[in-house]
């Protein structure tokens, strides 16, 4: 068998390969509804479900509800962050306002 043959084979081979195994191993992981990650996560803070245990119900890996965790947390710390600076920025606005107001006060003595 000529080198172009079997590379030929070879290709022909690979492609048959995939083409199975995507009619019989479906890819990607089941997606969850926004009410079963809420569900999820309530379960595994309020009640303290173990995370493979819901993993094995609602038919993911538990890396998956892992991340749901994390990026939860991570939500919490962003609202926390939002709310520090807010009010720096009011702090700041109100610092502004009131050196504004002694210059223009500052202006009109002279």
């Amino acid at each position: 068998m000529s080198k172009k043959a079997h590379l030929k084979l070879v290709l022909m081979l690979l492609i048959l390969s995939i083409k199975l195994r995507e009619k019989f191993m479906p890819r990607g992981i089941p997606s969850l509804t926004e009410n079963q990650k809420s569900e999820i996560i309530k379960r595994v803070t309020d009640k303290g479900e173990r995370v493979p245990d819901l993993a094995r119900e609602y038919n993911v890996v538990p890396k998956i509800i892992y991340n749901l965790l994390r990026n939860k947390a991570n939500q919490h710390q962003a609202v926390i962050e939002l709310v520090k600076l807010k009010r720096e920025n009011e702090a700041l606005v109100k610092i502004i306002g009131s050196l504004v107001a002694e210059s223009r006060l500052g202006k009109k003595k002279k």
